[in-house]
């Protein structure tokens, strides 16, 4: 027995075979679509949260060292202040007893102060008798103030060339010195390169002030 199919039932035939194949793929892409995407947002929602656990301990560390730091300055001023003249050696010995190394990352504690453009010469001829005969303050020029850094430690030959810098004429640490002085609590300036690190590339880094004030004696 013998059946004829007419071209136009063939024809409608392959056009729903063809329909239904292209249903089937498009079902399992999408199906596949939304299982890759599914899986994909579940790793980003796990990155996310891998990421902020990892910025909550560095923030953590950060401020732990930054509180560290802290208390190392508020001892380095109180030591100032129950001292009637800071003396080169006193310094040196406060700050290698702290055994600072490289725990906090700091490259140096120094001491700035501020001086009249009158009493300009006399400071230096001062600083210069510290086995320090080519003092000067930097830049040069003449201005109204001048805070030069006195004493740093450790006195290495990289933070040697940080003596006599004249901190005022950083604008970007001036902010965090007006700040200080103002609030009389610590301040950290925006980014830059320290002295010290002036013929490297690439290096940055920030400064922590805390004021010291001078002391006032009424006469009775």
């Amino acid at each position: 027995m013998q059946v004829n199919i007419k071209p136009t039932n063939l024809i409608t035939y392959k056009i729903i075979l063809w329909l239904l194949t292209g249903s089937i793929l498009l079902t399992g892409f999408y199906i596949t679509h939304r299982l890759w995407s599914n899986a994909h947002q579940d790793n980003i929602a796990k990155l996310h949260a891998a990421l902020e656990d990892s910025a909550d301990v560095t923030v953590s560390n950060l401020r732990a060292r930054f509180n560290a730091v802290l208390v190392i300055m508020r001892g380095v001023k109180g030591f100032i202040d129950a001292s009637d003249a800071i003396e080169p050696d006193e310094f040196h010995t406060y700050i290698k007893s702290l055994n600072l190394g490289d725990k906090f990352g700091v490259r140096g504690i120094a001491l700035v102060e501020l001086i009249d453009d009158v009493d300009k010469k006399n400071h230096i001829s001062h600083i210069s008798k510290r086995d320090l005969s080519d003092f000067q303050i930097k830049p040069a020029g003449k201005r109204t103030l001048y805070a030069p850094i006195t004493l740093i430690e450790p006195l290495d030959e990289p933070n040697i060339r940080a003596l006599g810098l004249d901190v005022l004429t950083l604008p970007t640490a001036l902010a965090a010195l007006e700040q200080a002085r103002d609030t009389n609590e610590a301040r950290i300036s925006s980014r830059l390169t320290l002295a010290q690190d002036l013929d490297k590339k690439d290096q940055h880094a920030f400064v922590m002030y805390l004021p010291i004030y001078k002391k006032k004696y009424i006469s009775q």
